[in-house]
């Protein structure tokens, strides 16, 4: 997708409506850091789920959602059952008779929606006629901050699933960090070389050393035919970054799609997965500084409350919000804490994760 020319990537504000455990959720004054805490199940997820979705741009990121979550993506069975597997459970209360949306509001390219139905219940076959037929079709629609739209119908068949032949957009400005899920060592490698091609290694390699005092260099190197961060170590031994550290792996992951890009949008799940927590403090320094230096946005979830109190302890909280989401009957509730609010937010309610 062409540059809008409408100012850098933040979102501010948002709407959801039936996607996941949302009916109607609405997030107003979101800040350059937003911290989300809560309960397991209380949506923390799936919040950033919605963002993704939004700022993606094919609906093959519904699988992606399905893997991450731990659920096969080898099919079998009537098609219209298939069908149901893949996307039913984007929907609220899986009533997929229902559009969901998901609606951005920003100052530039992150001013986006995308809206997911399913065929009309007239189109829709049951009984032996739903085995007969297959794939109804879950119509994926995005409109970007350019108010053009790029429409794409999903369909299983019996030689697999296709989108249809629209046109991907191209938005190489946001990143989506799941839990538990190691980046693959050829897209680290390829934003290592972007930031190499512009000189600007030196400033990843003086984070990495500030945090990881073992490791003095970092290089391309070919692994297996495909390129692969190797990391250089005091003793002399040079290794795939992946061999020594998944946590460091993943902090330099964060730190590289952070750099790579001007304005990014970072979606970080359960920041603090595999990192020390003595380490913690020094990473959201390194993590902060380089953010308002590229003029990006990050949302991140957390359990640790090591984590809460580097936050609120932080020397510049006036563009940081905590976010504490609650699971009620009438589904999640948010709580939004910014500023000097944080602290009297952590004291008021003690344990905040």
């Amino acid at each position: 997708m062409a540059r809008c020319g409408l100012g850098y990537l933040r979102i501010h504000s948002a709407k959801i409506r039936n996607f996941r455990c949302f009916k109607e959720f609405s997030i107003e004054n979101s800040k350059r850091f937003n911290v989300i805490v809560g309960d397991n199940g209380s949506g923390k997820t799936a919040l950033l789920e919605a963002f993704s979705l939004a700022l993606a741009s094919s609906p093959a990121i519904a699988l992606r959602y399905r893997a991450l979550r731990g659920l096969e993506l080898a099919f079998s069975g009537p098609l219209y059952l298939v069908e149901e597997a893949i996307w039913r459970g984007l929907f609220y209360q899986r009533q997929w008779e229902n559009p969901l949306s998901i609606t951005l509001y920003g100052e530039g390219r992150e001013n986006r929606s995308v809206t997911v139905s399913r065929g009309a219940q007239t189109e829709v076959p049951y009984g032996k006629a739903a085995e007969a037929s297959g794939s109804v079709g879950i119509k994926f629609s995005w409109k970007n901050a350019a108010n053009q739209y790029r429409t794409y119908i999903a369909k299983v068949s019996q030689t697999g699933i296709t989108f249809g032949d629209t046109e991907e957009e191209h938005l190489p400005d946001y990143f989506y960090f799941p839990a538990n899920q190691t980046v693959p060592a050829y897209e680290n490698a390829i934003r290592f070389s972007e930031l190499s091609r512009d000189g600007r290694i030196p400033e990843i390699l003086e984070a990495i050393r500030q945090q990881y005092e073992h490791i003095e260099n970092l290089t391309i190197e070919i692994d297996g035919g495909l390129p692969t961060i190797y990391a250089t170590l005091k003793s002399g031994e040079r290794l795939p970054l992946a061999y020594i550290s998944s946590g460091i792996n993943r902090v330099i992951s964060i730190m590289l799609s952070i750099a790579a890009r001007e304005n990014p949008v970072v979606l970080i799940d359960e920041i603090e997965d595999g990192i020390y927590f003595k380490r913690q403090r020094k990473i959201w320094e390194e993590l902060t500084a380089f953010t308002r230096r590229r003029n990006g946005q990050l949302f991140l979830t957390t359990h640790s409350q090591e984590w809460v109190e580097t936050v609120f302890e932080s020397h510049n909280v006036d563009d940081i919000a905590l976010w504490r989401l609650e699971m009620t009957d009438q589904g999640p509730q948010l709580r939004q804490f910014s500023g000097k609010q944080i602290s009297v937010a952590v004291r008021s309610l003690g344990e905040v994760r």
